[in-house]
């Protein structure tokens, strides 16, 4: 008896194995598929905030003061003059050897100090009670 391969036949046996295999395949393929688009339904999973942490800082101090159409970009802009100042001590070279450590987060520590006291001046009296509660470097 000839094998049933080489006449160009498949068995039922062979036949069923190779449905089973394209059905495992296609389920597969479309649980993969509906995982990628599955949106998060519990509070523990997060989408990224691709905002930068500027737009994070000045919106969240926005809705927590409500400041006002006038206030908000001077606001702004006195976050960003802090954010540039920041920077300038991350980069600068001399404060990134291990013993200069604390030197560095002190002069951090007073650039938020500083531009604090610029972002209060321009609040409200009911503001400012609430811009005492909120830190700025958790923002």
């Amino acid at each position: 008896m000839e094998s049933t391969i080489n006449k160009g036949r498949w068995s039922i046996a062979t036949k069923s194995r190779l449905v089973v295999c394209i059905l495992l395949i296609s389920i597969f393929a479309v649980a993969s598929a509906q995982q990628r688009n599955v949106k998060p339904t519990s509070s523990r999973q997060h989408t990224v905030d691709r905002r930068s942490p500027l737009d994070r800082e000045f919106d969240s101090l926005s809705k927590k003061l409500k400041l006002t159409d006038e206030q908000k970009p001077r606001v702004r802009s006195i976050l960003e003059k802090k954010d540039e100042e920041i920077k300038r001590v991350m980069e600068n070279p001399s404060l990134q050897r291990v013993d200069n450590r604390y030197k560095k987060y002190e002069k951090i520590a007073k650039i938020h100090d500083k531009y604090r006291g610029k972002i209060r001046k321009l609040l409200t009296d009911e503001q400012k009670t609430k811009f005492d509660k909120v830190d700025l470097r958790t923002e």
